[in-house]
């Protein structure tokens, strides 16, 4: 592969394409002493592709540049000491990518009330990242963020928004107690306020079951199951009211 070729491919993200070929030629050819100094070139720009994409805020592509350098170092053996990096140097900037990632991710999904996936993220990189006291730190204040999100919805009496977002915390609430500093909420605050939210559904379903409004009476149990599906007093009303309802349809 000529060096016009391996820049091509690098400026189009395709660093593994970029890499392959000189991997394969150093395997025939080992003591090719030309090769490998074009072999260190390739991986010297990958890393500067990856560095610029990073200070340009692309991180998912600077990511996947210190990914295939990451992937790849151990056949860097004998060029690795000339290299104008470490691998820990690499390691440091897949950290980084991730962190900008997760949290962009955590906006954009928090921003559209998806609060599984807003979690999610922040939970996948400190699974890889326990001992990171900062992202332990950004952990522990997405956490905060969501219940605050909860705590809007039950001061304003989306009780089923409310359930949602406080039962989602409290399934992952093993995830939370070895954080330091703490979530700021305990198993017990998630309870209570589920349980206020398990309440008033209850009850507002059976008003709106007593009013003869079998539809919205559906339609709010229903919402309850969503974060209590295990109520089995609530399923029984809810398949009691939908045969009402099958019935009333059969007349009309």
């Amino acid at each position: 592969m000529t060096s016009a070729e391996s820049d091509r491919l690098i400026r189009a993200g395709d660093f593994e394409k970029a890499i392959d070929p000189f991997k394969e030629a150093r395997r025939r050819n080992p003591g090719d002493r030309a090769l490998a100094a074009k072999y260190l070139g390739t991986v010297e720009n990958i890393k500067l592709a990856a560095d610029r994409a990073a200070v340009n805020k692309n991180y998912a592509l600077a990511h996947a540049g210190y990914q295939v350098l990451r992937a790849n170092y151990g056949d860097f053996t004998g060029f690795a000491s000339k290299l104008s990096f470490t691998k820990k140097d690499v390691e440091a900037g897949i950290r980084s990518c991730r962190m900008n990632l997760t949290e962009a991710e955590f906006r954009r999904t928090i921003a559209t009330a998806d609060y599984p996936r807003a979690l999610k993220a922040y939970r996948t990189i400190y699974a890889d990242y326990p001992g990171d006291v900062e992202i332990v730190g950004r952990f522990a204040e997405a956490a905060g963020e969501i219940r605050a999100a909860g705590a809007r919805a039950l001061d304003a009496r989306d009780y089923a928004l409310a359930g949602r977002i406080h039962a989602l915390l409290l399934r992952n609430y093993a995830s939370f107690e070895k954080l330091e500093p703490g979530v700021g909420f305990s198993r017990g605050d998630l309870t209570k306020a589920i349980g206020v939210c398990r309440v008033n559904l209850t009850n507002s379903g059976l008003t709106e079951y007593r009013k003869g409004n079998l539809a919205e009476a559906i339609a709010v149990w229903e919402s309850l199951l969503a974060f209590d599906p295990e109520n089995t007093e609530v399923k029984k009303a809810v398949d009691t009211a939908k045969v009402q309802l099958q019935e009333i349809k059969k007349k009309d």
